[in-house]
């Protein structure tokens, strides 16, 4: 069993998100279909991560067994809920505008004057792409793809005390959710 090593690490973090209802080499992204990362320009890449923590909503389970026919006992469990996580972006992409500014679709920087604020539920649904590395020794420690909805939970402002976008991705249920986990022991 490898040994955990203790010593400080850098990690650095790349996030990649791709939308549902794009199609990819003929097949249209959804809950069952995710295309691969190659070439990288698949998926759209968020930026550069600032923060990157994991969140769950959980709830207290107590149901009551019965023993010896006469005596009940209580036991808790905590159950979870909800899986996501939720990140800073030191900059801004195309999703962070569609979120903040409530537009309904995705634009382009060529594109015709578009209408803010006519969204009114601000969530984009696709997978994200979440890659994790040891900066200090270029190591990729794990990979994962998540299908789920993407939210800004805090928007950006914009003065001599920048605060970053907040994005929360809430997870799904998807067959395509998985991870791979490389060198988690940092050996």
């Amino acid at each position: 069993m490898a040994q955990y090593n203790l010593q400080k690490t850098m990690l650095g973090s790349t996030l990649f998100f791709i939308e549902s209802g794009v199609t990819v080499e003929g097949a249209v992204v959804g809950p069952t279909i995710k295309p691969d990362i190659t070439p990288t320009t698949n998926w759209r890449t968020l930026g550069c991560v600032n923060e990157l923590t994991p969140y769950q909503v959980t709830e207290e389970d107590t149901p009551f067994t019965c023993f010896e026919g006469t005596r009940y006992r209580q036991e808790s469990s905590t159950v979870v809920l909800q899986d996501g996580w939720e990140f800073t972006l030191k900059n801004h992409c195309e999703p962070i505008y569609r979120l903040m500014l409530g537009l309904d679709a995705e634009f382009s920087t060529n594109a015709a004057t578009v209408i803010p604020y006519k969204k009114n539920i601000r969530q984009i649904y696709g997978y994200l792409k979440f890659q994790a590395k040891n900066v200090n020794k270029d190591q990729q420690i794990w990979t994962m793809d998540l299908w789920g909805k993407l939210e800004m939970i805090e928007m950006p402002t914009y003065n001599d005390k920048s605060v970053f976008p907040r994005l929360r991705f809430t997870n799904e249920d998807s067959a395509q959710n998985a991870i791979k986990l490389e060198n988690i022991a940092n050996a």
